[in-house]
């Protein structure tokens, strides 16, 4: 991935904030699983493409990635963009008021230091106003990793079993645009980054998050997140 990338992440709430500019970047179709990210373009352009179409976005514009939406996306014209990114484990954590009520200090904090301009708060406050973050994690029922380690995982070689275990792969891909196994990886790369943030080596973060050795995550973790591990850990900030 070219461009330069910053994670803000917060020791308070947990909630992080991805600062990302460059000249231009092209990513490939790809699903957020657990997260709804509202991201607001400060310079350039986006175009983002769905199964619904594509749409464009010009500085000052906000657009919403929800979970399980696939979507390619181009950036251009010099981009400046910050997300923020709220994991499904927060939202479900508190009530609806609470989590814009926790977002809007995040925000403050980030305006205060100087790593956000007040029209840059402004625009983000607007967006979360608007946004119903529950709702959003109302997933298709394929995506339930406990229904796929119970019927993928459970060890039977019947025909009927198999015939179990391919209908639901199929359902899960049709939903997420990835393979359970696929998943899992993405999970795991999830984890290795919350271990990396409470500063673990990489070597043992490897070992925790069930990969073969530290090649083996290096390999998946630039795949998912862009940079390696160890570029991940340098452009790592807590606020």
């Amino acid at each position: 991935m070219s461009g330069e990338l910053t994670f803000r992440i917060s020791d308070e709430t947990g909630l992080e904030f991805v600062f990302s500019s460059g000249s231009r970047l092209d990513i490939a179709c790809h699903v957020h699983l657990s997260t709804v990210t509202l991201t607001l373009v400060r310079a350039g352009q986006v175009n983002i493409k769905t199964a619904g179409g594509e749409r464009s976005y010009g500085a000052g514009e906000v657009y919403l990635t929800a979970p399980c939406r696939r979507h390619s996306a181009s950036y251009d014209c010099g981009y400046d963009l910050v997300s923020l990114c709220l994991r499904r484990e927060f939202v479900e954590s508190y009530p609806a008021a609470e989590i814009q009520k926790l977002c809007f200090e995040e925000i403050d904090r980030l305006k205060e230091c100087g790593s956000l301009s007040a029209d840059d708060a402004a625009r983000l406050g607007q967006a979360l106003r608007k946004t119903d973050f529950n709702r959003l994690f109302q997933l298709p029922a394929s995506v339930s990793v406990a229904r796929w380690l119970e019927e993928v995982e459970s060890g039977s070689d019947s025909p009927a079993a198999q015939s179990s275990r391919f209908h639901f792969i199929r359902l899960f891909r049709r939903d997420t645009g990835l393979t359970p196994h696929q998943y899992l990886l993405r999970r795991r790369v999830k984890l290795a980054r919350a271990l990396l943030s409470d500063r673990l080596s990489i070597a043992d973060v490897a070992l925790e998050t069930g990969f073969y050795d530290q090649s083996h995550l290096d390999r998946y973790f630039k795949k998912v997140v862009g940079l390696s591990p160890r570029d991940y850990i340098k452009s790592l900030h807590h606020f």
